[in-house]
Protein backbone atom coordinates (compact mmCIF):
# COMPACT_ATOMS: atom_id res chain seq x y z
CA UNK A 1 0.00 0.00 0.00
CA UNK A 2 1.41 3.41 -0.82
CA UNK A 3 1.98 5.91 1.74
CA UNK A 4 0.16 9.31 2.37
CA UNK A 5 1.66 12.18 1.39
CA UNK A 6 2.00 14.52 4.67
CA UNK A 7 0.06 17.55 3.02
CA UNK A 8 -3.09 14.70 2.60
CA UNK A 9 -2.61 12.85 5.92
CA UNK A 10 -2.18 16.19 7.79
CA UNK A 11 -5.60 18.17 5.99
CA UNK A 12 -6.96 19.95 8.45
CA UNK A 13 -10.88 18.24 9.40
CA UNK A 14 -11.94 20.68 12.02
CA UNK A 15 -12.22 24.63 11.75
CA UNK A 16 -9.53 25.32 14.38
CA UNK A 17 -7.07 22.71 12.44
CA UNK A 18 -6.91 25.21 9.69
CA UNK A 19 -3.48 27.69 10.43
CA UNK A 20 -3.47 31.43 9.85
CA UNK A 21 -6.78 31.98 8.96
CA UNK A 22 -8.56 32.61 12.04
CA UNK A 23 -10.91 35.32 10.26
CA UNK A 24 -12.31 33.38 8.34
CA UNK A 25 -12.91 30.13 10.16
CA UNK A 26 -14.01 32.36 13.20
CA UNK A 27 -16.48 33.42 10.94
CA UNK A 28 -17.76 30.44 9.41
CA UNK A 29 -18.04 28.74 12.72
CA UNK A 30 -20.76 31.09 14.14
CA UNK A 31 -22.14 30.71 11.25
CA UNK A 32 -23.49 27.45 11.41
CA UNK A 33 -23.89 27.76 15.17
CA UNK A 34 -26.04 30.24 14.90
CA UNK A 35 -27.80 28.57 11.31
CA UNK A 36 -27.14 31.79 9.59
CA UNK A 37 -26.10 29.83 6.38
CA UNK A 38 -25.85 31.19 2.99
CA UNK A 39 -26.55 29.52 0.11
CA UNK A 40 -22.90 30.59 -2.17
CA UNK A 41 -19.66 31.34 -0.97
CA UNK A 42 -16.68 32.62 -2.84
CA UNK A 43 -12.93 31.52 -1.15
CA UNK A 44 -10.36 33.57 -2.94
CA UNK A 45 -6.37 33.84 -2.05
CA UNK A 46 -3.43 32.13 -3.12
CA UNK A 47 -2.63 28.55 -3.67
CA UNK A 48 -1.85 26.52 -0.29
CA UNK A 49 -3.75 28.43 2.40
CA UNK A 50 -6.71 25.89 2.82
CA UNK A 51 -9.29 27.13 0.54
CA UNK A 52 -10.63 23.68 -0.37
CA UNK A 53 -10.16 22.29 2.73
CA UNK A 54 -12.25 24.66 4.22
CA UNK A 55 -15.10 24.22 1.98
CA UNK A 56 -15.08 20.41 3.16
CA UNK A 57 -15.15 21.52 6.49
CA UNK A 58 -18.30 23.56 5.99
CA UNK A 59 -19.84 20.89 4.27
CA UNK A 60 -19.31 18.39 7.01
CA UNK A 61 -20.43 20.98 9.28
CA UNK A 62 -23.86 21.90 7.57
CA UNK A 63 -24.40 18.18 7.76
CA UNK A 64 -23.35 16.72 11.00
CA UNK A 65 -25.41 14.73 12.94
CA UNK A 66 -23.48 13.99 15.91
CA UNK A 67 -23.26 15.74 19.41
CA UNK A 68 -21.42 18.68 20.41
CA UNK A 69 -18.73 20.71 18.05
CA UNK A 70 -19.50 20.65 14.85
CA UNK A 71 -18.31 18.76 12.59
CA UNK A 72 -17.72 15.98 15.43
CA UNK A 73 -16.06 14.24 12.58
CA UNK A 74 -17.45 10.76 14.23
CA UNK A 75 -20.48 10.62 12.70
CA UNK A 76 -21.57 8.73 9.45
CA UNK A 77 -21.96 11.83 7.45
CA UNK A 78 -18.26 13.70 9.10
CA UNK A 79 -16.49 9.74 8.25
CA UNK A 80 -18.05 9.64 4.15
CA UNK A 81 -17.23 13.12 4.18
CA UNK A 82 -13.69 12.18 5.11
CA UNK A 83 -13.12 9.49 3.21
CA UNK A 84 -14.63 11.31 0.18
CA UNK A 85 -17.88 8.79 -0.68
CA UNK A 86 -20.61 11.11 0.68
CA UNK A 87 -22.73 11.74 -2.98
CA UNK A 88 -24.21 14.80 -1.61
CA UNK A 89 -20.62 16.45 -1.91
CA UNK A 90 -19.95 17.41 -5.48
CA UNK A 91 -16.21 18.94 -6.25
CA UNK A 92 -15.97 20.14 -9.63
CA UNK A 93 -12.67 21.17 -11.13
CA UNK A 94 -13.58 24.09 -13.40
CA UNK A 95 -10.65 23.91 -15.18
CA UNK A 96 -11.07 20.94 -16.69
CA UNK A 97 -15.19 21.66 -17.03
CA UNK A 98 -14.63 25.02 -18.43
CA UNK A 99 -18.07 24.88 -20.88
CA UNK A 100 -21.74 25.55 -20.79
CA UNK A 101 -22.18 21.98 -21.38
CA UNK A 102 -20.88 21.37 -17.98
CA UNK A 103 -22.80 23.93 -15.87
CA UNK A 104 -26.34 23.00 -17.75
CA UNK A 105 -25.43 19.44 -16.47
CA UNK A 106 -25.03 20.91 -12.89
CA UNK A 107 -28.22 22.91 -13.01
CA UNK A 108 -30.45 19.74 -13.95
CA UNK A 109 -28.95 17.82 -11.12
CA UNK A 110 -29.29 20.85 -8.41
CA UNK A 111 -32.98 20.21 -8.22
CA UNK A 112 -32.70 16.35 -7.12
CA UNK A 113 -32.83 16.52 -3.04
CA UNK A 114 -29.74 15.42 -1.22
CA UNK A 115 -29.67 11.33 -0.81
CA UNK A 116 -28.37 11.04 2.90
CA UNK A 117 -26.94 14.28 3.90
CA UNK A 118 -29.36 18.10 4.64
CA UNK A 119 -27.42 19.56 2.32
CA UNK A 120 -26.42 19.00 -1.02
CA UNK A 121 -22.72 20.90 -1.21
CA UNK A 122 -21.22 21.92 -4.72
CA UNK A 123 -17.58 23.00 -4.27
CA UNK A 124 -16.71 24.60 -7.46
CA UNK A 125 -12.50 24.85 -7.59
CA UNK A 126 -10.81 27.52 -9.31
CA UNK A 127 -14.21 28.69 -10.87
CA UNK A 128 -12.42 31.75 -12.60
CA UNK A 129 -11.39 29.21 -15.31
CA UNK A 130 -15.12 28.96 -16.41
CA UNK A 131 -16.12 30.42 -19.65
CA UNK A 132 -18.08 33.22 -20.07
CA UNK A 133 -21.25 31.39 -21.02
CA UNK A 134 -21.08 28.90 -18.30
CA UNK A 135 -20.77 31.76 -15.70
CA UNK A 136 -23.92 33.18 -17.49
CA UNK A 137 -25.88 30.07 -17.23
CA UNK A 138 -24.65 29.50 -13.37
CA UNK A 139 -26.11 32.89 -12.57
CA UNK A 140 -29.90 32.55 -11.93
CA UNK A 141 -29.06 29.12 -10.41
CA UNK A 142 -26.76 30.28 -8.19
CA UNK A 143 -28.87 33.56 -6.96
CA UNK A 144 -31.89 31.55 -6.68
CA UNK A 145 -30.64 28.02 -5.67
CA UNK A 146 -33.19 25.23 -4.36
CA UNK A 147 -33.28 25.44 -0.31
CA UNK A 148 -31.13 22.22 0.03
CA UNK A 149 -27.85 23.35 -2.14
CA UNK A 150 -24.76 25.64 -1.36
CA UNK A 151 -22.51 26.50 -2.95
CA UNK A 152 -18.57 26.80 -2.41
CA UNK A 153 -16.59 28.60 -5.38
CA UNK A 154 -12.74 28.66 -4.52
CA UNK A 155 -10.45 30.72 -6.98
CA UNK A 156 -6.62 31.93 -6.76
CA UNK A 157 -7.68 35.09 -9.28
CA UNK A 158 -11.18 36.63 -7.38
CA UNK A 159 -10.06 39.73 -10.13
CA UNK A 160 -11.51 37.07 -13.52
CA UNK A 161 -14.76 35.96 -11.74
CA UNK A 162 -17.48 38.72 -13.14
CA UNK A 163 -18.88 41.45 -10.78
CA UNK A 164 -22.71 39.64 -11.13
CA UNK A 165 -21.03 36.35 -9.78
CA UNK A 166 -19.14 37.65 -6.79
CA UNK A 167 -22.24 39.65 -6.02
CA UNK A 168 -24.60 37.07 -5.47
CA UNK A 169 -22.05 35.43 -2.75
CA UNK A 170 -20.54 36.11 0.31
CA UNK A 171 -16.52 36.62 0.00
CA UNK A 172 -14.08 35.75 2.28
CA UNK A 173 -9.81 36.21 1.40
CA UNK A 174 -7.67 33.75 2.49
CA UNK A 175 -4.06 35.30 3.33
CA UNK A 176 -0.80 34.01 3.26
CA UNK A 177 0.20 32.23 6.55
CA UNK A 178 3.22 33.96 8.53
CA UNK A 179 6.24 31.79 8.15
CA UNK A 180 6.33 31.69 11.66
CA UNK A 181 2.93 29.83 11.91
CA UNK A 182 4.00 27.57 9.15
CA UNK A 183 7.13 26.82 10.60
CA UNK A 184 5.72 26.01 14.26
CA UNK A 185 3.60 23.94 12.27
CA UNK A 186 6.26 21.67 10.88
CA UNK A 187 7.60 21.51 14.29
CA UNK A 188 4.64 19.89 15.29
CA UNK A 189 4.07 17.57 12.42
CA UNK A 190 7.58 16.75 12.35
CA UNK A 191 7.24 15.92 16.45
CA UNK A 192 4.30 13.37 15.63
CA UNK A 193 6.37 11.54 13.00
CA UNK A 194 9.26 11.01 14.45
CA UNK A 195 11.73 13.13 11.97
CA UNK A 196 14.60 14.41 13.58
CA UNK A 197 14.74 17.95 11.47
CA UNK A 198 16.74 21.46 12.51
CA UNK A 199 15.57 24.91 13.47
CA UNK A 200 17.40 26.48 11.11
CA UNK A 201 15.80 24.05 7.91
CA UNK A 202 12.39 24.58 9.29
CA UNK A 203 12.75 28.18 9.24
CA UNK A 204 14.24 27.47 5.27
CA UNK A 205 11.32 25.27 4.27
CA UNK A 206 8.86 28.09 6.17
CA UNK A 207 10.24 30.60 4.28
CA UNK A 208 10.34 28.76 0.79
CA UNK A 209 6.67 28.32 1.15
CA UNK A 210 6.05 31.82 0.69
CA UNK A 211 2.91 31.44 2.35
CA UNK A 212 1.22 28.49 1.53
CA UNK A 213 1.32 25.55 3.89
CA UNK A 214 0.70 22.75 1.69
CA UNK A 215 4.21 24.36 -0.58
CA UNK A 216 5.67 23.69 3.26
CA UNK A 217 4.41 19.71 3.96
CA UNK A 218 4.87 18.76 0.39
CA UNK A 219 9.01 19.94 0.21
CA UNK A 220 9.35 18.50 3.90
CA UNK A 221 7.44 15.16 2.65
CA UNK A 222 10.37 15.31 -0.62
CA UNK A 223 13.28 15.89 2.06
CA UNK A 224 12.00 12.93 4.40
CA UNK A 225 13.41 10.51 1.63
CA UNK A 226 16.45 12.06 1.13
CA UNK A 227 18.25 9.25 3.23
CA UNK A 228 19.65 10.88 6.24
CA UNK A 229 18.76 10.32 9.67
CA UNK A 230 18.72 14.13 10.52
CA UNK A 231 17.19 16.90 8.25
CA UNK A 232 19.91 19.65 8.01
CA UNK A 233 19.51 23.57 6.52
CA UNK A 234 22.37 21.79 4.17
CA UNK A 235 20.16 19.13 2.64
CA UNK A 236 17.26 21.99 1.95
CA UNK A 237 19.55 24.02 0.21
CA UNK A 238 20.76 21.04 -1.68
CA UNK A 239 17.01 19.67 -2.38
CA UNK A 240 15.88 23.57 -3.29
CA UNK A 241 19.36 24.46 -5.40
CA UNK A 242 20.25 27.14 -3.77
CA UNK A 243 23.78 28.67 -2.52
CA UNK A 244 24.41 29.10 1.99
CA UNK A 245 23.95 32.19 3.34
CA UNK A 246 27.57 32.33 3.89
CA UNK A 247 28.10 33.05 0.41
CA UNK A 248 25.50 35.43 0.20
CA UNK A 249 27.14 36.92 3.73
CA UNK A 250 30.92 36.76 1.82
CA UNK A 251 29.52 38.44 -1.05
CA UNK A 252 27.70 41.48 0.83
CA UNK A 253 31.44 41.58 2.94
CA UNK A 254 33.40 42.07 -0.88
CA UNK A 255 30.48 44.77 -1.56
CA UNK A 256 31.16 46.37 1.84
CA UNK A 257 34.91 46.16 1.33
CA UNK A 258 35.19 47.27 -2.36
CA UNK A 259 37.08 44.01 -2.86
CA UNK A 260 36.17 43.07 -6.67
CA UNK A 261 38.13 40.16 -6.80
CA UNK A 262 36.28 38.39 -3.52
CA UNK A 263 33.67 39.13 -4.88
CA UNK A 264 33.71 37.83 -8.48
CA UNK A 265 35.58 34.92 -6.64
CA UNK A 266 32.26 33.97 -5.04
CA UNK A 267 30.35 34.10 -8.44
CA UNK A 268 33.13 31.57 -9.72
CA UNK A 269 31.84 29.20 -6.96
CA UNK A 270 28.11 29.81 -7.42
CA UNK A 271 28.80 28.25 -11.00
CA UNK A 272 31.10 25.34 -10.50
CA UNK A 273 28.78 24.69 -7.41
CA UNK A 274 25.78 24.75 -10.37
CA UNK A 275 23.94 27.04 -8.10
CA UNK A 276 21.10 28.93 -10.04
CA UNK A 277 22.58 32.09 -10.00
CA UNK A 278 18.86 34.09 -10.38
CA UNK A 279 17.93 31.94 -7.29
CA UNK A 280 21.19 33.30 -5.30
CA UNK A 281 20.49 36.58 -6.99
CA UNK A 282 16.92 36.19 -5.01
CA UNK A 283 18.80 35.20 -1.90
CA UNK A 284 21.12 38.36 -1.99
CA UNK A 285 17.85 40.46 -2.38
CA UNK A 286 16.37 38.97 0.41
CA UNK A 287 19.43 39.54 2.42
CA UNK A 288 19.91 43.25 1.51
CA UNK A 289 16.31 43.37 2.23
CA UNK A 290 17.05 42.31 5.86
CA UNK A 291 19.49 45.37 6.13
CA UNK A 292 16.89 47.63 5.59
CA UNK A 293 14.97 45.89 8.35
CA UNK A 294 17.42 45.90 11.00
CA UNK A 295 18.23 49.59 10.12
CA UNK A 296 14.59 50.27 10.67
CA UNK A 297 14.39 47.45 13.96
CA UNK A 298 12.44 44.76 12.50
CA UNK A 299 15.39 41.67 12.64
CA UNK A 300 13.40 39.67 14.43
CA UNK A 301 11.43 39.02 11.02
CA UNK A 302 14.31 37.39 9.67
CA UNK A 303 13.24 33.84 10.64
CA UNK A 304 14.89 31.86 7.87
CA UNK A 305 18.53 32.37 9.34
CA UNK A 306 20.27 31.24 12.40
CA UNK A 307 21.51 33.32 15.18
CA UNK A 308 24.85 33.22 14.01
CA UNK A 309 23.94 34.42 10.55
CA UNK A 310 21.46 37.14 11.74
CA UNK A 311 24.84 38.72 13.82
CA UNK A 312 26.50 39.04 11.23
CA UNK A 313 23.84 40.54 9.49
CA UNK A 314 23.54 43.51 11.88
CA UNK A 315 26.99 43.84 12.21
CA UNK A 316 27.23 44.57 8.05
CA UNK A 317 24.36 46.71 8.54
CA UNK A 318 25.89 49.33 10.30
CA UNK A 319 28.93 49.78 7.99
CA UNK A 320 26.07 51.48 5.67
CA UNK A 321 23.27 54.13 5.77
CA UNK A 322 19.84 53.45 4.45
CA UNK A 323 20.53 55.08 1.41
CA UNK A 324 23.42 53.16 0.38
CA UNK A 325 21.62 49.84 1.54
CA UNK A 326 18.20 51.11 -0.64
CA UNK A 327 20.90 51.93 -4.32
CA UNK A 328 22.62 48.27 -3.87
CA UNK A 329 18.83 46.82 -3.57
CA UNK A 330 17.69 48.74 -6.77
CA UNK A 331 21.05 47.59 -8.65
CA UNK A 332 20.73 44.02 -7.52
CA UNK A 333 17.11 44.29 -8.69
CA UNK A 334 18.10 45.02 -11.84
CA UNK A 335 20.38 42.78 -12.46
CA UNK A 336 17.29 40.22 -11.33
CA UNK A 337 15.66 41.26 -14.94
CA UNK A 338 19.43 41.11 -16.87
CA UNK A 339 19.65 37.14 -15.61
CA UNK A 340 16.48 36.13 -17.24
CA UNK A 341 17.59 36.98 -20.64
CA UNK A 342 21.85 37.34 -20.53
CA UNK A 343 23.31 34.85 -23.13
CA UNK A 344 26.54 35.04 -20.20
CA UNK A 345 24.54 33.84 -17.34
CA UNK A 346 26.84 35.23 -14.70
CA UNK A 347 27.72 38.60 -16.50
CA UNK A 348 24.82 40.83 -14.89
CA UNK A 349 25.22 39.63 -11.54
CA UNK A 350 29.28 40.89 -12.49
CA UNK A 351 28.14 44.35 -14.10
CA UNK A 352 26.26 44.84 -10.58
CA UNK A 353 28.91 44.19 -9.03
CA UNK A 354 31.25 46.49 -10.72
CA UNK A 355 28.64 49.48 -10.88
CA UNK A 356 28.42 49.09 -6.87
CA UNK A 357 31.97 49.43 -6.70
CA UNK A 358 32.27 52.11 -9.15
CA UNK A 359 30.03 54.10 -7.79
CA UNK A 360 30.80 54.01 -4.15
CA UNK A 361 28.08 55.40 -2.94
CA UNK A 362 27.63 55.18 1.02
CA UNK A 363 30.09 52.47 1.08
CA UNK A 364 33.24 53.23 3.43
CA UNK A 365 36.35 54.78 2.12
CA UNK A 366 39.15 52.31 3.15
CA UNK A 367 41.68 54.68 5.48
CA UNK A 368 44.33 56.23 3.17
CA UNK A 369 46.34 59.29 4.84
CA UNK A 370 47.47 61.37 1.58
CA UNK A 371 49.63 64.17 2.38
CA UNK A 372 48.10 67.97 0.99
CA UNK A 373 51.24 68.31 -1.00
CA UNK A 374 50.90 64.86 -2.53
CA UNK A 375 47.91 65.95 -4.55
CA UNK A 376 48.56 66.08 -8.48
CA UNK A 377 48.13 69.82 -9.56
CA UNK A 378 45.66 68.60 -12.07
CA UNK A 379 43.50 67.76 -9.39
CA UNK A 380 42.69 71.70 -8.83
CA UNK A 381 41.04 71.74 -12.67
CA UNK A 382 38.50 68.91 -11.88
CA UNK A 383 35.04 69.91 -12.36
CA UNK A 384 33.47 70.81 -9.17
CA UNK A 385 30.95 67.85 -9.22
CA UNK A 386 33.95 65.03 -9.00
CA UNK A 387 35.95 66.91 -6.16
CA UNK A 388 32.26 66.77 -4.24
CA UNK A 389 31.46 62.69 -4.46
CA UNK A 390 32.68 59.92 -2.92
CA UNK A 391 35.80 58.71 -4.65
CA UNK A 392 35.22 55.70 -6.46
CA UNK A 393 38.02 52.68 -7.18
CA UNK A 394 39.67 51.96 -9.86
CA UNK A 395 37.79 48.48 -10.69
CA UNK A 396 38.10 48.42 -14.06
CA UNK A 397 41.65 50.19 -15.22
CA UNK A 398 43.89 52.69 -14.56
CA UNK A 399 43.14 56.23 -14.92
CA UNK A 400 45.67 56.43 -18.31
CA UNK A 401 44.00 53.91 -20.28
CA UNK A 402 40.41 55.47 -19.83
CA UNK A 403 40.94 58.05 -23.43
CA UNK A 404 42.13 54.82 -25.23
CA UNK A 405 38.63 52.69 -23.66
CA UNK A 406 36.55 55.82 -24.80
CA UNK A 407 38.37 56.15 -28.48
CA UNK A 408 37.99 52.27 -28.65
CA UNK A 409 33.77 52.60 -27.91
CA UNK A 410 33.10 55.38 -29.95
CA UNK A 411 34.75 53.85 -32.98
CA UNK A 412 32.30 50.82 -32.73
CA UNK A 413 29.41 53.13 -30.98
CA UNK A 414 27.36 51.65 -33.98
CA UNK A 415 27.83 48.42 -33.61
CA UNK A 416 27.15 48.40 -29.37
CA UNK A 417 23.46 49.95 -31.01
CA UNK A 418 22.84 47.15 -33.03
CA UNK A 419 23.49 44.84 -29.97
CA UNK A 420 20.83 46.98 -28.02
CA UNK A 421 17.77 47.31 -29.97
CA UNK A 422 17.39 43.26 -29.73
CA UNK A 423 17.41 43.17 -26.09
CA UNK A 424 15.83 47.00 -25.33
CA UNK A 425 14.42 48.75 -28.29
CA UNK A 426 13.44 51.70 -25.75
CA UNK A 427 16.76 52.10 -24.64
CA UNK A 428 18.72 51.70 -28.19
CA UNK A 429 16.06 54.79 -29.22
CA UNK A 430 17.08 56.45 -26.11
CA UNK A 431 20.90 55.81 -26.81
CA UNK A 432 20.31 57.90 -29.98
CA UNK A 433 19.81 61.02 -27.98
CA UNK A 434 22.48 60.51 -25.88
CA UNK A 435 26.82 60.90 -26.47
CA UNK A 436 29.56 58.88 -25.59
CA UNK A 437 31.42 61.83 -23.40
CA UNK A 438 34.11 60.24 -21.33
CA UNK A 439 35.11 57.08 -19.06
CA UNK A 440 35.67 57.88 -15.79
CA UNK A 441 38.15 54.99 -14.26
CA UNK A 442 36.25 52.14 -16.23
CA UNK A 443 32.94 53.80 -15.97
CA UNK A 444 31.60 55.26 -19.54
CA UNK A 445 29.51 58.43 -18.66
CA UNK A 446 26.64 58.76 -20.88
CA UNK A 447 25.30 62.61 -21.84
CA UNK A 448 21.74 63.06 -22.58
CA UNK A 449 19.92 65.94 -24.92
CA UNK A 450 17.46 66.11 -22.55
CA UNK A 451 16.21 65.14 -19.14
CA UNK A 452 13.59 63.50 -19.82
CA UNK A 453 15.44 60.75 -21.91
CA UNK A 454 17.59 60.24 -19.14
CA UNK A 455 15.01 60.00 -16.22
CA UNK A 456 13.40 57.37 -18.76
CA UNK A 457 16.20 55.37 -19.59
CA UNK A 458 17.89 55.16 -16.07
CA UNK A 459 13.97 54.29 -14.69
CA UNK A 460 13.71 51.44 -17.20
CA UNK A 461 16.78 49.81 -15.64
CA UNK A 462 18.34 50.40 -19.70
CA UNK A 463 22.13 50.83 -18.03
CA UNK A 464 22.71 46.74 -17.82
CA UNK A 465 21.44 46.46 -21.14
CA UNK A 466 23.70 48.88 -22.71
CA UNK A 467 26.60 47.21 -20.18
CA UNK A 468 25.83 43.77 -21.25
CA UNK A 469 26.63 45.30 -25.21
CA UNK A 470 29.98 46.67 -24.20
CA UNK A 471 31.26 43.72 -22.39
CA UNK A 472 30.43 41.76 -26.20
CA UNK A 473 31.56 44.15 -27.72
CA UNK A 474 34.89 45.94 -26.02
CA UNK A 475 35.31 42.31 -24.45
CA UNK A 476 35.71 43.83 -20.80
CA UNK A 477 32.53 45.02 -17.83
CA UNK A 478 32.01 48.38 -18.57
CA UNK A 479 29.23 50.55 -16.26
CA UNK A 480 27.08 52.96 -17.46
CA UNK A 481 26.23 56.58 -15.59
CA UNK A 482 24.00 58.99 -16.95
CA UNK A 483 24.35 63.01 -16.99
CA UNK A 484 23.02 65.68 -18.90
CA UNK A 485 25.18 67.52 -21.64
CA UNK A 486 23.99 71.09 -20.21
CA UNK A 487 25.36 70.19 -17.00
CA UNK A 488 28.88 68.13 -18.44
CA UNK A 489 28.99 70.39 -21.39
CA UNK A 490 29.05 68.63 -25.21
CA UNK A 491 31.45 66.04 -26.51
CA UNK A 492 33.87 68.00 -28.28
CA UNK A 493 33.26 67.46 -32.33
CA UNK A 494 35.12 69.06 -35.25
CA UNK A 495 33.34 72.19 -36.39
CA UNK A 496 32.82 73.58 -39.63
CA UNK A 497 35.78 76.34 -39.90
CA UNK A 498 36.33 78.38 -43.36
CA UNK A 499 39.69 77.31 -45.01
CA UNK A 500 40.76 80.79 -44.38
CA UNK A 501 45.05 81.68 -43.84
CA UNK A 502 45.99 82.55 -40.20
CA UNK A 503 45.80 86.04 -38.75
CA UNK A 504 47.86 87.89 -36.35
CA UNK A 505 45.73 87.34 -32.73
CA UNK A 506 43.16 89.89 -32.31
CA UNK A 507 39.91 89.73 -30.39
CA UNK A 508 37.54 87.48 -31.55
CA UNK A 509 34.76 89.05 -33.02
CA UNK A 510 30.84 87.42 -32.71
CA UNK A 511 30.74 84.23 -35.20
CA UNK A 512 28.65 85.77 -38.62
CA UNK A 513 25.39 84.12 -39.15
CA UNK A 514 25.23 80.97 -40.90
CA UNK A 515 23.54 80.60 -44.03
CA UNK A 516 19.78 78.65 -44.01
CA UNK A 517 21.01 75.78 -46.34
CA UNK A 518 24.44 75.21 -44.47
CA UNK A 519 22.73 75.17 -41.12
CA UNK A 520 20.77 72.21 -42.57
CA UNK A 521 23.17 70.76 -43.86
CA UNK A 522 25.55 70.55 -40.66
CA UNK A 523 22.82 69.49 -38.54
CA UNK A 524 20.41 67.15 -40.22
CA UNK A 525 22.33 64.10 -39.58
CA UNK A 526 22.07 64.85 -35.87
CA UNK A 527 18.40 66.27 -36.00
CA UNK A 528 17.86 62.61 -38.07
CA UNK A 529 19.09 60.30 -35.14
CA UNK A 530 16.75 62.09 -32.31
CA UNK A 531 14.50 59.40 -31.19
CA UNK A 532 11.68 61.80 -31.51
CA UNK A 533 12.21 63.01 -35.06
CA UNK A 534 13.01 59.57 -35.92
CA UNK A 535 9.64 58.42 -34.90
CA UNK A 536 7.75 61.14 -36.57
CA UNK A 537 9.67 60.06 -39.94
CA UNK A 538 8.98 56.62 -39.86
CA UNK A 539 5.34 56.52 -38.63
CA UNK A 540 4.17 59.45 -39.96
CA UNK A 541 5.77 59.90 -42.98
CA UNK A 542 7.47 63.47 -41.83
CA UNK A 543 10.54 65.66 -43.51
CA UNK A 544 13.33 67.15 -41.93
CA UNK A 545 12.86 70.45 -44.43
CA UNK A 546 15.32 73.11 -41.79
CA UNK A 547 17.32 72.90 -38.87
CA UNK A 548 17.41 76.06 -36.90
CA UNK A 549 19.87 76.74 -33.94
CA UNK A 550 18.61 76.80 -30.50
CA UNK A 551 19.93 77.37 -26.95
CA UNK A 552 21.44 74.43 -25.30
CA UNK A 553 18.48 72.84 -24.08
CA UNK A 554 17.40 73.34 -20.26
CA UNK A 555 16.72 69.97 -19.25
CA UNK A 556 13.29 70.64 -20.29
CA UNK A 557 11.38 66.75 -21.91
CA UNK A 558 10.64 67.06 -25.85
CA UNK A 559 7.35 65.84 -24.56
CA UNK A 560 4.93 65.73 -21.38
CA UNK A 561 6.06 63.38 -18.49
CA UNK A 562 3.40 61.94 -17.68
CA UNK A 563 2.81 60.80 -21.54
CA UNK A 564 4.43 56.91 -22.18
CA UNK A 565 5.64 57.13 -25.79
CA UNK A 566 5.04 53.83 -27.52
CA UNK A 567 4.47 52.48 -30.81
CA UNK A 568 0.40 51.71 -29.59
CA UNK A 569 0.12 55.70 -29.40
CA UNK A 570 1.16 56.87 -32.55
CA UNK A 571 -1.84 57.40 -35.07
CA UNK A 572 -1.91 54.94 -37.88
CA UNK A 573 -1.12 55.27 -41.32
CA UNK A 574 -4.38 56.46 -43.22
Amino acid sequence: MSRRALYLKWRPSTFEEVIGQEPVTRTLRHAVDQGKISHAYLFCGPRGTGKTSTARILAKAVNCIGEGTRPCNACAICQAINDGSLMDLIEIDAASHTGVDSVRELREKVSFRPNQARYKVYIIDEVHMLSNAAFNALLKTLEEPPPHVIFVLATTEPHRVPATVISRCQRFDFRYVPASTIAAHLRQIAAVEGMRIDDEAVELIAAHAAGGVRDALSLLDQLTAYGDAEIGAEHVRALLGIGSTELVARFVDALLTRDLRAGLEVIDTLVDQGVPLRQFNAELLEYLRGMLLVKAGGESRLLHMNPEARQRLAEQAKQLELAGWARLVELFSQSAQGLKTSLQPQLPLELALVQALSEGRGVPEPAVVRPASAAPPEASAKAPEVSEAPAAPAVASAPATDDALLQRLRSRWQEVLRLVRPMDKDAEAFLRGAEPVRVEDGQLVLAFRYEFHKKRFESQGCQMVVSQALAQVLGQAVPVKCTLLGEQGRAAKPARQPSTPARSPEPTPPAPAVEESTRTESGQDDVAEDPLIRTAVEKLGARVLEVRPAEEPAGEPPWPEDISWDDEMMPEDE
